[in-house]
């Protein structure tokens, strides 16, 4: 019995002990990947820093080697084929850079701008309009329906000017040979043709699904704070669902979504509506939502391309 007694009291020393090792590991391994998390997080916003520092350069060579075009132009316009080569060879040297740092870009983006177009209407306005156009369309009267229609729009329009990294670079080399041997006109010509191939790029984002999102944000904002809601508080929190909601009815109005498309959206908003005036804080449901929102976003974006009609220096 003494000895089972023993025995036992080893095994529970030895358990105790193998614990108090166990949770000292455990604590040491709790730094240690707390450690290792960070440090992992520093490395992942270093190479961020570094990607978007070289994406700088990227673009800053293509734009240089495009300016440097330009002065090609102008200096064969005053007969110095001699800065003009040493412009273009400069292009050439930045369009090298430019591709050993991204061999696969096809678009080396050198400008771009924004345009807002913006309609302060609810939807029975827009749709009370298009009932307006069909009919004057039905009598013929395109011009009255054209101008009816003009301003229904409500989208941020993002211009991007490129490069066409597969044929501009070649371009340029290729009239080296028209200025070495004194064809500058041609030479002119030629750098000219390769300025107006530069590509335009317009991404069209819908506002009235960009500002549902910041609606259905700026609630789960007020719906995270620590305190209970207040009443102000929860009106606010209806107040964003509302416009989120007549924001979704926008967008069909005018025609950037499908009848019917928000139908689960609607659905969800008010779930979610529900669950906060429960008391929740709704983390699943703010999160189904704006999941669907930004999907819905990103799927009515429009992208089109065309040809720039570049004017060279004169």
């Amino acid at each position: 019995m003494k000895k089972l007694f023993l025995t036992t009291a080893i095994c529970s020393a030895l358990a105790l002990g193998m614990a108090s090792a166990g949770a000292g590991y455990a604590a040491d391994q709790g730094q240690q990947n707390t450690a290792s998390t960070v440090q992992s997080e520093n490395t992942q916003a270093t190479r961020e820093k570094f990607d978007q520092k070289a994406q700088e350069a990227v673009i800053k060579n293509a734009i240089d080697a495009f300016a440097l075009t330009n002065e090609a132009i102008v200096a064969l316009q005053h007969k110095d084929t001699a800065k003009a080569l040493t412009a273009l060879g400069d292009a050439t040297g930045k369009f090298a850079l430019v591709t050993a740092a991204n061999p696969d870009l096809a678009l080396a983006p050198i400008d771009e701008s924004e345009r807002l177009i913006d309609l302060y209407a609810d939807p029975q306005t827009v749709y009370a309009a298009r009932t307006r156009a069909i009919k004057l369309l039905k009598e013929g009267r395109v011009q009255d329906a054209r101008a009816l229609l003009a301003d229904m729009a409500s989208e941020l329009i993002i211009e991007t000017t490129s490069i066409p990294m597969a044929t501009y670079p070649d371009a340029i080399k290729a009239v080296v040979p028209l200025i070495t041997s004194g064809k500058i006109d041609e030479a002119i010509t030629a750098l000219q043709a390769a300025m107006n191939t530069l590509v335009i790029t317009d991404v069209v984002l819908p506002l009235p699904t960009l500002r549902a999102i910041t609606a259905v944000e700026a609630a789960q904002a007020i719906v995270n704070k620590d305190k209970p809601l207040t009443a102000a508080q929860r009106a606010k929190i209806n107040e964003e669902l509302d416009y989120a909601r007549s924001q979704l009815r926008l967008a069909v109005a005018l025609g950037y979504a499908r009848k019917g498309e928000f139908k689960d959206l609607h659905v969800a908003i008010e779930q979610l509506r529900k669950q906060i005036s429960g008391g929740s804080k709704a983390e699943k449901a703010f999160k189904d939502v704006l999941g669907k929102l930004k999907a819905s976003s990103n799927s009515s974006r429009k992208e089109t391309k065309q040809n720039s009609k570049t004017e060279a220096a004169k």
